[in-house]
């Protein structure tokens, strides 16, 4: 199973979103037991970063980064994990029948689930 799954989830719409950043704090903080106030931006930036490299073409990350950079002088953190959360949003995780990432179910004691 994913060891970042509940990630991915979010990215997915699987649990309700309210503050993006928040949340996805509150996701790592669940993950690695940390105190939520411990976890820091660039840790989760780590994460998702690592996540997008792990499941995307060669192509998708050039193309992701190079409209990262090329739209701005100075890229905030921030900024990015929104649009590696987009970027994640969009992975398959089914080919048909074939699972390609296993991810279980999400819980909803990380976050709750979205009823949508």
């Amino acid at each position: 199973m994913e060891e970042w799954r509940h990630f991915l989830f979010y990215a997915k719409n699987r649990y309700g979103k309210t503050e993006t950043i928040s949340d996805l704090k509150t996701i790592l903080s669940h993950e690695t037991g940390l105190n939520p106030g411990s976890v820091k931006l660039g840790d989760v930036y780590e994460i998702l970063v690592g996540l997008f490299l792990k499941y995307t073409t060669g192509d998708q990350k050039k193309d992701f980064f190079m409209r990262i950079f090329a739209e701005r002088d100075s890229v905030k953190i921030g900024d990015v994990i929104l649009q590696l959360i987009g970027a994640l949003s969009v992975l398959k995780i089914r080919d048909g029948e074939r699972v390609l990432i296993e991810l279980g179910e999400p819980d909803p004691s990380v976050l709750p689930l979205n009823k949508g």
